[in-house]
């Protein structure tokens, strides 16, 4: 996250958490607008990479829409995800993955089976799954999550590139690197479509593609993506960036045909 976009951050925090505070003490401590405020505070939470804190918003707007609008209510249910979400990044996977099957059970049987939303949580139930370092089961929800994806969504559409490069993650770990290759070389097409807004996954894609290619024997090719990944990375992030580092180091290692340093961590979603 870059500076200006945390100042906004950091001014946006005590303006949510006067809204707070305003909601409670006008409309009580159990209305939904009280819950909507506490979710806006949890998603700038969220932001800010302070799940914790994060989590214990989420719980209090979730208790509160299970009074007021039930468990099934679709805003009931992108609070379980958010507070699931918190929960994963707290490392409590199977806490985690229990919301969020909880949450494609209910999804499943009240929204249409090519909505987009089921994609969402498809991808972060595979995430929690996958994160336990059961693949094969992640593969199946992350496949599930890219279908959708492909029938309801732009072909350039961010959630598409999340979907496969958490696939091809899967695929490169259980040693289908031309597989991964394929999916990987999308997701880059996909991400440098979208810079500034999505810099540091393009470059996560340009590593991934160039371990793929690597372990199928195209050294030349992962040799010419690393020297574009090293100069990206100077360009956008500095010398001193730690992306940039391993950029150095991959292009060495594959000069002197070494291993290039794994492919990058899986992507979750907010809804």
């Amino acid at each position: 996250m870059n500076l200006k976009a945390q100042n906004r951050l950091d001014d946006a925090e005590p303006l949510l958490r006067a809204a707070v505070e305003g909601n409670e003490r006008i409309f009580g401590s159990e209305h939904p607008h009280f819950a909507d405020s506490l979710n806006n505070l949890g998603y700038l939470l969220m932001a800010k990479r302070r799940p914790d804190e994060a989590a214990i918003t989420f719980q209090r707007a979730l208790e509160i829409q299970k009074k007021v609008h039930g468990p099934d209510h679709p805003h009931t249910q992108i609070t379980a995800s958010n507070f699931g979400l918190c929960l994963f990044f707290h490392g409590k996977y199977s806490e985690a993955e229990k919301i969020f099957r909880r949450v494609l059970e209910i999804k499943q049987r009240v929204v249409p089976d090519d909505h987009a939303s089921l994609a969402n949580t498809l991808n972060n139930l595979g995430f929690a799954i996958y994160s336990q370092r059961r693949l094969e089961e992640a593969e199946s929800f992350y496949r599930q999550a890219l279908t959708l994806r492909e029938a309801c969504l732009d072909g350039n559409h961010p959630e598409l590139g999340n979907s496969l490069g958490n696939l091809g993650l899967v695929l490169h770990e259980t040693g289908r690197y031309a597989e991964a290759e394929i999916l990987f070389l999308r997701e880059l097409k996909i991400r440098e479509q979208q810079i500034p807004a999505s810099e540091t996954l393009t470059a996560l894609a340009m590593n991934n593609v160039a371990a793929a290619q690597y372990h199928v024997g195209k050294a030349e090719d992962a040799e010419k993506i690393l020297k574009r990944h090293v100069e990206y990375c100077r360009s956008h992030f500095g010398e001193e960036n730690e992306l940039t580092k391993a950029a150095v180091v991959n292009l060495s290692n594959v000069q002197a045909r070494r291993k290039v340093q794994p492919p990058k961590s899986p992507q979750p979603e907010t809804l």
